[in-house]
């Protein structure tokens, strides 16, 4: 429908209002208002001057490089989250997600009132179990990677340094490597 039978069709219907509805005199002043909009040329659009080209230019920026630092930062592990599953954790003897052979899983004790741990403690019971696991020799970077029999004590054999990270399935994953080891393995880092 064209312009021109919009405003017929609006001058049509003032036109016809009954008069208890819309006075004869305020009928014609719409009908004025209607006359003077209908003979008003569209607006051209306005060029976008210097200034708006900068302020586009420069949100176009800030956007990437928000977007660079935060694929930056989740590389380095810098995003924390808690893990959802707080009653499983596991083990890794290297860093590597693929590796059949490499983890092992546990349970994570419950607190002594039989309550789920917390986000801190799941993480840093994971981190004591695995840490005793090495130290008891239990773990190798190399095959075999798990010893399932206990090694006999003295248990003092190396320590890594170990880093807690969540795994897609919320549980809390421990790995050997420095704090960068969970944004490598595109990981968040666990609460700890």
């Amino acid at each position: 429908m064209t312009d021109d039978r919009k405003f017929e069709e609006f001058e049509d219907a003032l036109r016809n209002q009954p008069r208890y509805l819309l006075s004869a005199e305020a009928t014609e002043r719409h009908l004025k208002m209607l006359a003077d909009l209908a003979a008003q040329p569209d607006p051209a659009p306005k060029p976008h001057t210097p200034r708006a080209r900068r302020l586009i230019w420069l949100g176009a920026a800030i956007t990437v490089l928000a977007g660079a630092g935060a694929g930056t930062a989740a590389a380095l592990g810098l995003f924390a989250a808690p893990p959802t599953d707080r009653g499983i954790a596991h083990c890794y003897t290297t860093a590597d997600l693929n590796d059949p052979n490499n983890h092992t899983d546990f349970a994570v004790m419950q607190t002594p009132s039989d309550t789920a741990p917390s986000l801190h403690d799941a993480a840093a019971s994971a981190l004591d179990i695995c840490r005793g696991g090495w130290l008891q020799g239990r773990f190798s970077a190399t095959d075999p990677k798990i010893v399932r029999t206990p090694q006999a004590p003295p248990w003092n054999y190396p320590v890594p340094p170990l880093v807690a990270c969540v795994l897609p399935s919320g549980q809390v994953g421990v790995f050997p490597g420095p704090s960068e080891t969970c944004g490598n393995l595109s990981l968040p880092n666990a609460l700890t």
